[in-house]
């Protein structure tokens, strides 16, 4: 020890795996001189318990190797099997494990290693695998409808490793697989079971085809018009159709009508007439809405000829015919038009929709006025004297507002 104590205390040295051995030496001091006394301390180790073996597991009949490893100058070793004491001798001779033909052992073995100072123990588990492996499986049906799931349960002997060839280009490694067949036909399932030997078992599935199920119908269908499907199913039976808006069918080519905008997916079932498998179709449809008609004209009214510039507003309509009452028409968006004659014209605006879904149409009054007839009549042609005032008629046709008299050299409005 190279630590200076100055007064006597406690001191702890730390154990090894061998026996260690600890000098102390005191120096007494004074004005004389220095005196040293020497004396020394032996420390025991603990037993660190160890063993090796040179496998962990294999098959049936199974021969491990023991390797003692233990430290710690132990006095004393006890071999115990599955707590069954076994020997105690310092290194066990050579054991031979075996297990049944359909069952996994295993064993545990333990090494207890003591000396004066304690005990400690150490323990490995040692796996057999049984002789042989036989494979064995299960499949919860054998013949169904295209595409058929397969629920595989692996029924082969304990610790064997398993894979699997579907027999349809797939396989698998796991030990309880699920599997589809998405074509028809007749595949052989095969299981590989391995381990202390190789064994092989197998089963036949039958996927029985689908029907040819489909249908055809525009991409568009019109509101609250009629929808005719057409079924081009080949040798099916029972159609069921839906229509996606709440509606089904059992009719073969059913007639639907939508009563709202939208896109629906369409779905026919139908079933095998050989078979009695079923198979489904999906088309999306889109159902379109009526145009909404309008337009402005640059003004309701005015003298002939009157020239109108008319303003399309129209939502949802792509092809267009203004009838302008007068014997004119034209099939531009916003047109403008010269009434010549006067009257009253009642110009219809037709819109069609770009799907030939729907023709929608308003309406608007316009007037065209002719020029004035000035006449007015007088209560006498002739007058023989002065008089003061002369009574005049007026007769005048499609004035409005303002009317002008003269009179030689005076003005009356």
């Amino acid at each position: 020890m190279s630590d200076t104590i100055s007064e006597p205390g406690i001191i702890s040295f730390d154990q090894g795996t061998q026996d260690t051995t600890y000098y102390i030496n005191l120096s007494a001091i004074n004005g004389c001189g220095t005196v040293l006394f020497r004396d020394s301390v032996t420390v025991f180790p603990l037993p660190l318990t160890d063993f090796g073996t040179n496998v962990d597991d294999g098959c049936s009949p199974l021969e491990i190797e023991f390797a003692n490893a233990t430290l710690g100058n132990p006095d004393s070793f006890y071999w115990y099997l599955d707590g069954v004491f076994l020997s105690s001798d310092t290194i066990i001779p050579n054991q031979i494990f075996t297990t049944s033909d359909s069952m996994i052992s295993t064993y545990n073995v333990t090494l207890v290693a003591t000396n004066e100072c304690g005990i400690d123990t150490f323990e490995r588990i040692i796996t057999v695998y049984p002789p042989n492996v036989d494979a064995f499986f299960h499949v919860d049906t054998t013949k169904g409808c295209q595409p058929l799931t397969v629920q595989l349960t692996n029924y082969s002997t304990p610790g064997a490793s398993i894979s699997w060839d579907f027999g349809d280009g797939n396989g698998s490694n796991a030990t309880n697989p699920v599997h589809t067949f998405d074509s028809a036909g007749i595949f052989t399932i095969y299981q590989y079971a391995s381990n202390c030997g190789t064994d092989t078992d197998s089963i036949i599935i039958e996927v029985l085809p689908q029907p040819e199920v489909s249908f055809e119908v525009a991409p568009y269908a019109c509101l609250n018009q009629e929808t005719i499907f057409e079924n081009t199913s080949q040798n099916t039976f029972g159609s069921i159709w839906d229509f996606g808006d709440g509606d089904t069918s059992l009719t073969f080519n059913p007639v639907h009508i939508f009563d709202s905008m939208g896109t629906f997916t369409i779905s026919l079932t139908g079933y095998s007439q050989l078979n009695n498998c079923q198979a489904s179709y999906s088309q999306d449809i889109e159902i379109i809405g009526p145009p909404d008609i309008g337009f402005i004209p640059s003004r309701l009214d005015g003298c002939a000829p009157l020239e109108i510039n008319f303003q399309n507003t129209s939502q949802r309509a792509q092809y267009f015919t203004w009838i302008f009452d007068d014997g004119n028409s034209s099939n531009l968006s916003n047109p403008t038009h010269v009434f010549e004659e006067p009257g009253r014209y009642a110009v219809t605006l037709i819109g069609t929709d770009s799907f030939g879904c729907f023709t929608d149409s308003t309406l608007v009054n316009i007037i065209a006025h002719d020029l004035p007839i000035s006449v007015f009549d007088l209560n006498e042609d002739t007058y023989c004297s002065r008089v003061d005032s002369i009574l005049t008629t007026n007769q005048s046709i499609d004035a409005i507002s303002k009317y002008l008299d003269s009179f030689g050299n005076q003005v009356h409005f």
